[in-house]
């Protein structure tokens, strides 16, 4: 694989942790690729270290699916394989060891995977990333506009597409197609 050129001018002499860790919180049984391509991407645009958290009974197929470069964190699962807020303990005691995280890929809409959502982003003060199933999350609760959400202590960055906008605005998404700028 080629690299990007900002990662081919590093230094050879620097360690992984010279990069950052990312911490993936993402997947599901339907949608582990999911949880596999945002580990992928965070490595390929230059982490030094990820981890991918996902349910524990997926933690050996996602460990088949990506690369060997990203370890795996499993976490409390319900009963459908999907998070537990359960698993918000276990990432309390650890989040501090990453310097960034990404939240929300296939992670589904299980109403107790979304309860684990909205109290992870809530009380994380880790930067973060807010996608996909997280976003979904924050909008079913009729919290809007997600700008109000009281989340972390960092801002966090969110990439809805037009429908997570919409949802996230209570608008609709012709709406939020015609004018994108304005809308974000």
């Amino acid at each position: 694989m080629r690299l990007p050129v900002p990662l081919s001018r590093r230094d050879p002499n620097v360690c992984k942790n010279d990069f950052g860790h990312v911490l993936v919180v993402a997947g599901s049984p339907f949608l582990l690729g999911a949880a596999a391509l945002t580990g992928s991407a965070a490595m390929r645009c230059g982490a030094g270290l990820v981890t991918a958290a996902i349910p524990r009974t997926l933690n050996l197929t996602l460990q088949k699916k990506i690369s060997p470069v990203i370890m795996t964190l499993p976490l409390p699962q319900t009963k459908e394989q999907t998070f537990a807020t359960g698993a918000l303990a276990p990432l309390k005691k650890i989040w501090n060891k990453f310097d960034a995280i990404a939240i929300g890929p296939g992670m589904g809409q299980n109403k107790n995977t979304q309860k684990f959502i909205r109290d992870f982003v809530t009380v994380c003060p880790r930067p973060m990333v807010i996608d996909a199933d997280a976003l979904n999350a924050l909008a079913n609760r009729g919290q809007r506009p997600i700008f109000k959400i009281k989340i972390g202590r960092c801002p966090p960055i969110i990439t809805p597409h037009p429908g997570e906008m919409a949802r996230l605005t209570g608008k609709s998404v012709k709406a939020v197609e015609a004018d994108r700028k304005a809308i974000a």
